[in-house]
């Protein structure tokens, strides 16, 4: 997933992702056995979930009536995919902390 970002100068400017392989992040997820593709594909459903739940609930809020236990699920709904989303982040640390254990770290 890319987003782009408008940049001071007016123009175009890659997302974070792109910032990220430029600066050899990606390389340090896969040597630490975590595949940066995985995390993002892990964590597309979950952040897609948060944004619309988020969208539904502002929603519901938005009426003349406004209808509170819908806005109530939405939010738990994104507290529920904040969770998930939590829980992939915490797998990819463990998984590469664990292929660390016994190895000489670089710490540069």
């Amino acid at each position: 997933m890319m987003y782009l970002m408008e940049s001071p100068d007016g123009g175009c400017a890659a997302s974070a992702t792109d910032a990220a392989q430029s600066s050899g992040r990606p390389a340090r997820l896969e040597r630490n056995g975590v595949s940066n593709t995985s995390i993002v594909h892990d964590m597309q459903d979950p952040i897609t979930a948060i944004a619309l739940n988020s969208e539904a609930c502002l929603r519901w809020l938005d009426r003349d009536q406004p209808d509170l236990a819908e806005a109530v699920e939405a939010i738990r709904r994104s507290i529920a995919a904040t969770r998930r989303a939590g829980l992939v982040i915490q797998g990819a640390a463990a998984s590469g902390s664990s292929r660390n254990r016994g190895h000489d770290v670089d710490a540069g």
